[in-house]
């Protein structure tokens, strides 16, 4: 039988209210746009499944492959899980994209000094209503590293459900003014590379990066710096875009690792054809070969989590 939703604002938890809602708005816009290939998806495999008898093995699914970098304190655990998504029409998880960003930042990048890569956990605290931007606590997702020293400040996020990036190039040289600045060849701006641009809005997301932005400066510089939509504006490149629901976190990872292996502040430098869909097509065997390869120079030995470890010793007692 046919168990695809007919997606309304009421059925996804909105009311006629929240139209008005551009944030809101974006959810709605987005789940339309995926519906087909989640439901879809999610309904051939629930059938083969049913149909082979099969069950779900989360014993399996809660093994540890892979840790790395190995022996650092912010190492990402990979579990078997995470890797099932790296198959065709499977939507990445924050566990795929952050331990890709690390490999990016350690083994592909061939000059990382100029680039301060966050994980995907600054965007999920900056868009909190309940951060405090006043706290000093904000320096820990730094550490001692001066971010405003860096040309490019690279930013996974992921916003009404889908995932983008954004790149806040040369913080550092942010005039104080109301005016769009009139400098020649002015170069602090916001790049924000979206698979989806049609459907996705962008206000709220330059909104919180300027704000952490504008607090950050005030802690670590002990002045005033307001960054704002005027001297540091945000610019959308043309670029490739998706063609399923399913690839954005993949096309985050590679215009990431595209961005770095040639780093540029001018949003026009870009084209719709800077790569091929191919690419992206192939991008998941690849990260896949790589936690393999990974795996085996650290010896293939697989981890049970230690949650599930305690509930079979308990089940045993």
């Amino acid at each position: 039988c046919d168990m695809k939703p007919n997606i309304t604002l009421k059925n996804v938890g909105l009311c006629e209210a929240d139209s008005d809602s551009p944030e809101k708005q974006d959810i709605f816009k987005v789940l339309q746009f995926y519906k087909n290939t989640i439901f879809t998806k999610q309904n051939r495999v629930r059938t083969r499944s049913i149909s082979r008898g099969e069950k779900r093995d989360f014993s399996k699914e809660n093994k540890i492959v892979l840790v790395w970098p190995p022996d650092t304190k912010d190492a990402v655990s990979l579990l078997q899980s995470d890797l099932a998504l790296l198959q065709p029409e499977e939507f990445l998880n924050d566990n795929i994209i952050d331990f890709y960003i690390k490999y990016i930042r350690f083994r592909l990048s061939s000059d990382p000094e100029n680039c301060y890569f966050f994980n995907t956990f600054l965007y999920k605290m900056i868009s909190r209503k309940q951060t405090d931007f006043e706290s000093r606590s904000l320096i820990r997702w730094t550490g001692n590293v001066d971010i405003f020293e860096k040309d490019y400040i690279i930013i996974p996020i992921n916003q009404s459900l889908h995932w983008l990036l954004a790149i806040v190039c040369f913080p550092r040289e942010v005039l104080q003014t109301d005016e769009v600045p009139l400098v020649e060849n002015y170069r602090p701006n916001i790049l924000l590379f979206d698979s989806m641009a049609s459907y996705s809005s962008t206000r709220k997301i330059t909104q919180h990066i300027r704000k952490y932005l504008t607090a950050l400066w005030k802690i670590t510089k002990n002045s005033a710096v307001d960054f704002n939509c005027k001297n540091l504006p945000v610019k959308k490149p043309k670029i490739p875009q998706q063609s399923n629901g399913s690839d954005c976190g993949v096309f985050l990872l590679h215009f990431m690792e595209k961005f770095t292996e040639k780093p540029r502040w001018e949003y026009d430098k870009f084209e719709l054809d800077w790569f091929l869909e191919d690419e992206v097509t192939e991008k998941r065997k690849q990260i896949l070969s790589i936690i393999e390869r990974l795996k085996a120079e650290q010896g293939g030995e697989e981890k049970e989590l230690e949650s599930d470890a305690k509930d079979e010793k308990d089940n045993k007692e």
